[in-house]
């Protein structure tokens, strides 16, 4: 903890963490997505991609080249919100199929900011705080939305006009985004709703190995993971940023927020923002 004294300040912290002003906390969703990385050992077989490809069904696949590697993403969906599925194993499966001669060597997950119109917010912070700027919400373009970035601020910080800038405006007009709009403001409000009054329905011996669920411990609702050791680990599922309900994601093993995306691993400790503390963590640990 500290302080930080500068003239022009930029708030480039993938989401950004100060809630008032900016209230960007009601204009940003997450989205996750996973990754493989591909590989043969037939030569004969290796694809060369010239360039990289995205599908044009919003649950499609993406694919470039790395080195030796074939990069193939896909599953992607809103932070927080997990179906029955196996993400890593849909993409598997997949490439099976497209690319038979070829083996997942690894696989990994990303997290991007989404604004209601898909155009990422440049410009100044808020109408309240002249000299601190943003840049987020590149709705996964982020080598192309960086540069943008980089352009427009640097341009209205050395006070040198810029075409773009209206176009990135955090404070313009979003009509075509009304709809993106009032959906996270309808799930902002049922996680808000779930946290306080929801009642938990599952016991310890209702949680299997490997799985997680949530459950009334001591008097808290609290969400329990049971490792495959029969391990059990408690953590609030309050989150700290703005007190939604987290939800467990079991693909990565994390208990992450469908409000904002704040991310926490199952010992309760924070992985990504917005959120700036773990998670309660009630340090039990005990064999059944």
């Amino acid at each position: 903890k500290g302080s930080v004294k500068a003239k022009k300040m930029v708030i480039a912290t993938h989401y950004p963490f100060i809630n008032v002003p900016g209230y960007y906390f009601l204009r940003l969703h997450q989205e996750r997505e996973y990754l493989t990385a591909l590989e043969t050992d037939d030569k004969n077989a290796k694809i060369q991609l010239d360039g990289m490809y995205l599908d044009a069904n919003s649950q499609g696949f993406t694919f470039r080249n790395y080195k030796d590697y074939l990069i193939m993403g896909g599953s992607s969906h809103r932070a927080g919100e997990y179906k029955p599925l196996d993400a890593y194993a849909k993409i598997e499966k997949a490439a099976s199929q497209w690319f038979p001669n070829y083996r997942i060597k690894y696989a990994w997950s990303n997290q991007d900011c989404m604004t209601p119109d898909s155009v990422p917010y440049i410009g100044r912070y808020s109408v309240n705080t002249k000299n601190i700027y943003v840049a987020t919400g590149f709705n996964k373009w982020g080598m192309s939305g960086s540069m943008a970035a980089a352009m427009i601020l640097s341009d209205m910080i050395m006070g040198r006009k810029n075409e773009y800038r209206k176009v990135f405006d955090p404070r313009r007009l979003m009509l075509s985004g009304t709809g993106t709009f009032l959906k996270d403001t309808g799930i902002i409000t049922k996680s808000l709703l779930k946290e306080h009054l929801r009642i938990p329905h599952d016991t310890l011996k209702d949680i299997h190995k490997g799985e997680a669920g949530v459950i009334h411990h001591d008097g808290q609702r609290v969400g329990v993971y049971r490792d495959k050791q029969d391990n059990y680990f408690f953590v609030s599922t309050k989150c700290p940023h703005l007190g939604c309900s987290l939800e467990w994601n079991p693909n990565d093993l994390t208990w992450d927020c469908p409000c904002h995306g704040s991310r926490f691993d199952y010992h309760g400790r924070l992985i990504s923002n917005p959120a700036m503390r773990d998670t309660f963590d009630a340090c039990v640990r005990k064999k059944k």
